[in-house]
């Protein structure tokens, strides 16, 4: 077996007539999972097989693997990483697969479920809104700061001081 696994990585490429950086994300990306082998951190691939040679104008027969074409139903059973495009999509269809397994939610309902969402959002922000007015609206306590009379409550004196008793009378 260890005969048939013969040719590196550049020579491999060479005869499909791709690139090394296409061989590798080709590999990565599981196309030619039996093609090849590693031994010592070296990849040795076998000989291609005849649907893997050049076509005469030099270029490859092998179909490009594009994305469309790879059905990945299943990955968050599988647990396998899953590809999102943003983090909305992500929490988005893991809220669709929470409200599936918490009940046996029918398909009309799912559908409703992002609006359901929206509506959970306008009313936090809401709440965040009247906790905000509400620390707003407290009187906060001067500690230490700069006096401000709009902050204090003043207490009036009489307009006429009352007198005060002399405690002493050295000089009477």
């Amino acid at each position: 077996m260890e005969t048939e696994f013969k040719y590196k990585s550049g020579q491999y490429a060479e005869m499909l007539g791709i690139t090394k950086e296409a061989l590798r994300s080709r590999r990565r990306r599981g196309e030619l999972e039996t093609e090849y082998i590693i031994q010592n951190g070296i990849t040795l691939w076998r000989k291609p097989a005849s649907n893997h040679g050049k076509k005469p104008g030099g270029q490859s027969c092998l179909k490009p693997a594009s994305r469309s074409n790879i059905k990945r139903r299943g990955v968050h059973v599988s647990g396998q990483k899953t590809n999102y495009p943003n983090y909305a999509m992500q929490q988005h269809n893991e809220l669709k697969m929470l409200a599936k397994l918490q009940r046996n939610v029918d398909p009309e309902l799912q559908e409703l479920l992002p609006e359901a969402i929206e509506q959970a959002k306008r009313i936090k922000e809401q709440r965040q809104q009247e906790l905000q007015r509400e620390l707003i609206n407290k009187r906060p306590k001067s500690y230490g700061r700069i006096y401000n009379p709009k902050l204090s409550n003043p207490t009036w004196d009489e307009f006429e001081p009352k007198p005060q008793p002399k405690k002493y009378k050295y000089y009477d």
